[in-house]
């Protein structure tokens, strides 16, 4: 007789564990909706590969970004690698850092992370494009549209 109450308590901790798991993913459902947006960035003409290109919204809320690929092409992630941005006005900026020396294999036990005392990263752009304030770069996210960036920097 035990076994069977034993198996009717796991029988019903895994439906209350699949009810908590499904409960889980909706809040998704009540995020704003996202709209495709990519775009590329060139430097003095040249793709900019390695640089994060960041949205901000000028009335506030949830901003996107994009890291550009060898071409100098991203594509925007709000909530979820490349599902795009909110439909809205941004200020745009575009960065790229130097993070020094990065190990070849984290995963291995001579890792050692940085200490505290390491010197932040430092931006290879000219500071002007990492400030939404003076970057000059906007943007206009429309649903149903393309919505499709370009930004040129100068050096």
């Amino acid at each position: 007789m035990p076994r069977a109450v034993g198996a009717g308590v796991v029988a019903a901790a895994l439906l209350v564990l699949a009810a908590v798991g499904c409960s889980a993913a909706k809040p998704a459902s009540n995020r704003p909706q996202t709209h495709p947006a990519k775009g590329r960035v060139m430097l003095a003409g040249q793709p900019l590969a390695g640089a994060t290109v960041t949205f901000r919204p000028e009335g506030g809320g949830s901003g996107c970004s994009g890291i550009t690929d060898t071409m100098g092409a991203f594509k925007l992630s709000t909530f979820t690698a490349g599902d795009g941005a909110i439909p809205g006005k941004y200020r745009v900026t575009v960065t790229k850092l130097d993070a020094g020396p990065v190990a070849a294999d984290v995963s291995s036990s001579a890792y050692v992370p940085p200490s505290g005392n390491a010197p932040p990263p430092k931006n290879l752009l000219p500071e002007t494009y990492g400030d939404p304030a003076k970057s000059g770069f906007t943007a206009e996210v429309v649903g149903g549209k393309a919505n499709v960036f370009e930004f040129d920097l100068k050096k």
